[in-house]
């Protein structure tokens, strides 16, 4: 909203000074720039965040199912081969469920390389399988699972799996910016850990642990949460620096615009002044005092505004009374002379007397005006 302000005088029947000073209202534009930059700032530092803590915390959770999964690996497949020697499972099994109820991972079994079906960690999977994991080739992946067997290798692997019980609690677009920006192994539900079980020096089966990426998926999800949260905060904060900051431009340049117009207020009451006395003078056929030129004080009134304070000067004829012949009690005091220098000093200039009085003038300064008048209607009536 634009609120205006005008100040007129009038003197003589015309006006002769108009001043407008325009207020702005709230500087919207201003907050709204500010509250753009701020948003930018703070939503670029919790992108940061969330990627850089997300992947720094995904990766701690995975290097440590890493670790303890070889740990079991390894203790149950020396296990498994004093039981495959032995004839007897039950002392491996009897770990397995024990290390399930714990919730360390999901599932646990010991296979040949036939994929018969020696101990599992479930009963009830067992008797499913019906003693062959073949049975149930979408649950089980005999390629990744008999993988150390057919490499003869005694290490242990450690790779994604998919288990086809756990569903991922994201969606494709969810899966596919996680997977581009925060964690590559999100389209897999859970890991697969294997070692090979010899006897002697044949590998004769592995032992698999499957284990779930539940946390990792919890904590992506408690991560984003947070990171929302945040987030909501600190863009309330930057809503309120922007709106402080914008108030306090706002104030500030009220109070400047406020002191601008109080000073060209002060000029131009300053000219009117001088131009009354000017015209009382000449009605009273005495020499008016000096005044200040209009024109000077209300360009530095202008200026002092700088924009914000508009001056409006409105064309005006001087009136014709300062040309009519001046009272006989002046002549005999002494404005002959006066006259006589006032054209000494146009003759040293330069200047040639004006024949006939100016019709149209911005502003004026009264006093310079009725004494250029006095020689010129002399010089007439001679």
């Amino acid at each position: 909203m634009i609120k205006s302000k005008e100040k007129s005088a009038d003197l003589s029947g015309a006006r002769v000074v108009d001043i407008t000073m325009k207020t702005k209202g709230f500087p919207f534009g201003i907050l709204l720039i500010l509250a753009a930059v701020f948003s930018l700032l703070v939503t670029g530092a919790m992108t940061g965040y969330f990627l850089y803590t997300g992947k720094q915390r995904i990766g701690d959770i995975e290097s440590y199912t890493r670790n303890y999964s070889i740990t079991l690996a390894e203790a149950f497949s020396g296990a498994a081969e004093l039981g495959y020697k032995k004839g007897s499972n039950e002392k491996l099994k009897s770990l397995f469920r024990d290390r399930v109820r714990r919730d360390t991972f999901d599932e646990a079994f010991f296979v040949l390389r036939n994929g018969a079906l020696v101990a599992h960690s479930d009963a009830d999977a067992e008797k499913e399988l019906r003693g062959n994991i073949a049975n149930d080739e979408f649950a089980y992946n005999t390629d990744l699972i008999l993988r150390p067997v057919i490499a003869r290798s005694r290490d242990i692997q450690f790779t994604d799996y998919n288990i086809i019980s756990k569903r991922i609690p994201f969606t494709r677009t969810q899966r596919s910016l996680l997977k581009r920006y925060l964690y590559d192994g999100i389209d897999t539900s859970g890991w697969l850990a294997s070692r090979a079980v010899f006897s002697g020096e044949n590998p004769v089966g592995t032992v698999n642990l499957i284990i779930g990426k539940d946390r990792i998926f919890r904590f992506i999800a408690a991560h984003w949460g947070e990171t929302l949260r945040v987030w909501v905060m600190a863009m309330a904060c930057a809503l309120l620096l922007s709106l402080a900051l914008s108030s306090a431009v706002f104030l500030r340049y009220r109070g400047i615009q406020e002191d601008a117009m109080a000073l060209a207020e002060e000029k131009i009451e300053t000219v009117l002044r001088a131009r009354g006395d000017a015209s009382s003078a000449s009605a009273e056929g005495r020499p008016a005092p000096p005044a200040e030129p209009a024109q000077a004080v209300t360009e530095q009134a202008a200026s002092v505004a700088e924009g914000r304070i508009e001056t409006t000067e409105v064309e005006e004829s001087i009136p014709m009374e300062l040309f009519e012949e001046p009272a006989p009690d002046r002549r005999a005091a002494g404005g002959e002379g006066r006259i006589i220098e006032l054209a000494s000093m146009k003759k040293t200039q330069g200047e040639a007397p004006e024949e006939r009085p100016r019709e149209v003038k911005r502003v004026f300064d009264a006093s310079r005006e009725i004494l250029d008048a006095i020689p010129i209607d002399r010089k007439r009536s001679s």
